[in-house]
């Protein structure tokens, strides 16, 4: 026997915590309450939209000698995460990056004449794209009758598993408060 499975995943995530509005001096409250939505690159606001993809395929044989039944097989396991991870995790935060050589364009420069990156510019280059993962998984299988009721089995095999999407791409741009610093 044989299969394949092919999964094409469409993730999106639009997730924030409404913040009170605060005057321009950002520290007195408007009274009354005003709500607002904060900018993605705080702590408090996520967006992603991901495209993971998986692919599977198997081929099994059961063959019965006199005695006993075996089963072999294989699995292909192929997943592709669509994601990215930090080029560099000693500075992980795209929004305010800790080396010069990320923040600015030219960190040689004097300071007047410093030219800082965009966050796109710093995603293209402080994130990397993940490789996709693949494995050949075999399977053993082993049935051994001992009554016309009763069978001993055994079995043995490698098998991959993916974790759970919300945990994959929980954080996406990889934001850090800025309190507690070392």
């Amino acid at each position: 026997k044989a299969g394949f499975e092919a999964r094409l995943h469409e993730l999106t995530l639009d997730s924030y915590t409404i913040q009170k509005k605060l005057k321009e001096n950002g520290t007195e409250e408007i009274v009354p309450f005003t709500p607002y939505v904060p900018p993605s690159s705080t702590i408090y606001h996520d967006e992603y939209s991901r495209k993971p993809r998986e692919f599977s395929a198997y081929v099994q044989d059961k063959m019965e000698l006199k005695e006993i039944i075996l089963n072999l097989g294989v699995r292909f396991d192929y997943f592709d995460a669509n994601s990215v991870i930090l080029a560099d995790p000693r500075d992980p935060n795209i929004y305010d990056p800790m080396l010069s050589q990320n923040r600015y364009k030219n960190p040689d420069a004097s300071a007047e004449k410093l030219i800082e990156y965009t966050p796109d510019e710093r995603r293209a280059f402080m994130h990397k794209k993940v490789d996709p993962k693949a494995q050949l998984s075999p399977r053993l299988g082993i049935a051994y009758p001992i009554t016309d009721r009763g069978v001993i089995h055994f079995s043995y095999g490698h098998f991959f598993q993916i974790p759970e999407f919300r945990f994959l791409y929980d954080s996406p741009d990889f934001k850090f408060s800025k309190a507690g610093a070392l």
